[in-house]
């Protein structure tokens, strides 16, 4: 019997080890997966959220980041790119342009102020009502960039019904 209690402790013990066995992080890529979007026509349309995760850190840019690649003309100004696609007649989406290169798009600050180190959070857009002109069904799309110019694979949120 004791040898019994033995091996069922050696498993246990076996079982914490390696189910306590921390993930690795490797990948330079930020990563983003949808979380939310909780709508209130009062004041602002909404606020969206997507979780980020970035094994190396460098998320974030300074006020003082204006010179290339982070220059206002550059594709890399804004480290946060979001798309929001709309609903036509024939129920297929069509990604809404904006009248400026600004739309959405936001410029998260630096995140890691000492010795890079892996990073998750939560980063939240409050929508406006004059962000975009409807009030239908949408979703919206997200990408991530990191200063070392890394982009995630886009995100995107679940549609979203306004009118309900």
């Amino acid at each position: 019997m004791k040898d019994c209690t033995k091996v069922l402790w050696l498993a246990v013990l076996t079982l914490i080890v390696f189910a306590c066995k921390r993930e690795s992080c490797n990948d330079p890529v930020p990563s983003l997966v949808y979380k939310s979007f909780t709508y209130n026509p009062g004041d602002s349309v909404g606020v969206l959220e997507f979780e980020f995760k970035d094994c190396d850190g460098d998320i974030g840019l300074s006020e003082q980041d204006i010179n290339p690649p982070f220059d206002t003309g550059s594709d890399y100004y804004y480290n946060v790119l979001i798309d929001v696609y709309y609903m036509l007649a024939d129920s297929s989406f069509e990604k809404y342009e904006y009248a400026s290169d600004f739309g959405l798009n936001a410029r998260v600050p630096i995140l890691n102020d000492g010795p890079k180190k892996a990073l998750e959070g939560v980063i939240v857009k409050s929508i406006l009502p004059g962000d975009f002109p409807f009030r239908d069904t949408i979703y919206f799309e997200m990408r991530l960039i990191d200063r070392a110019l890394n982009t995630s694979k886009p995100a995107q949120s679940d549609i979203i019904y306004l009118n309900q």
